[in-house]
């Protein structure tokens, strides 16, 4: 890998770990939005470990790819978690965009996982983007 992309990796590592503490140290919503942001920020890290762009390793790209998976959980649970929350409120606009958003993240983190499938692979070509070789 080179290395501004280790330096980006460990910025977004840093700036997780910040939001992570914050968010132990914090009560209500902003516990909540400090695991969040902070498992974003990891899985942003991880995905720049598991594009074959940015690192040519194939073994350590599956390692990132499965932190990638590891730090999306959090976001889906808590995703999951307010979809519940706004359906057992009846707030039927807002439960769907809830489920959009967590089927394009849901998807989104499987594409980067699966991305060697051939039809992970043709989808991100249809949109435009370059897909790995393998």
């Amino acid at each position: 890998m080179r290395p501004t992309t280790i330096v980006l990796q460990c910025a977004c590592a840093l700036i997780g770990l910040l939001f992570v503490l914050v968010g132990l140290g914090a009560k209500g919503n902003a516990f909540v939005g400090g695991l969040v942001f902070g498992s974003m920020m990891f899985l942003f890290a991880s995905i720049l470990g598991a594009d074959y762009s940015t690192n040519a390793d194939a073994k350590s790209r599956r390692i990132f790819k499965a932190l990638a998976l590891l730090f999306a959980c959090p976001v889906l649970a808590i995703g999951i978690f307010y979809l519940y929350e706004t359906l057992s409120a009846a707030q039927w606009v807002d439960a769907s965009t809830v489920a959009i958003r967590l089927l394009v993240y849901a998807l989104a983190v499987v594409g980067i996982v699966f991305d060697h499938h051939p039809v992970v692979r043709r989808a991100v070509q249809r949109l435009g983007f370059s897909a790995s070789k393998r």
